[in-house]
Order: structure tokens, then C-alpha cells, then sequence
């Protein structure tokens, strides 16, 4: 995240659930609360602030997170 935003100026985005395709796939409640609890985590060393909007996936949850 730190490598990301250096080269982001300041800021940088993950997509979460998304195929390498595009394809909105989704990831499982379970799996999102993991990624989203380890991405905090992160954030939260490099005091950063997460905007996140989750939406619905065809078999999952979806992520668009701006740090």
C-alpha cells in the first residue's frame, strides 16, 4: 500500500472481487471482512483513510477502495 501510494501521489485504489478479466465474480462475506480487516490494518500504520463502496457481485460481495 505504502509502494502504491509513493507512486499514487498520496493516493491509490483496490478493486476487490473483480476477474483479472473485469468480470464482477465477487468474493464471499467471509473472505471480504478478511481483505477489508487486512487493508484497515495497513491503512491504519500508514495513517491513511479508506472510501470504500461495496456492491454485489454475481457470486459475492464487491470492493472499490480508495486510500
Amino acid at each position: 500500500m505504502k509502494f502504491r501510494m509513493l507512486f499514487g501521489n498520496g493516493t491509490c485504489y483496490y478493486v476487490i472481487g473483480v476477474e483479472d478479466d473485469g468480470f464482477p465474480l465477487g468474493i464471499s462475506q467471509a473472505e471480504m471482512e478478511e481483505t477489508l480487516k487486512t487493508l484497515y490494518q495497513m491503512a491504519s500504520k500508514l495513517k491513511a483513510e479508506l472510501i470504500l463502496k461495496l456492491l454485489r457481485g454475481k457470486h459475492g460481495e464487491i470492493a472499490f477502495i480508495k486510500v
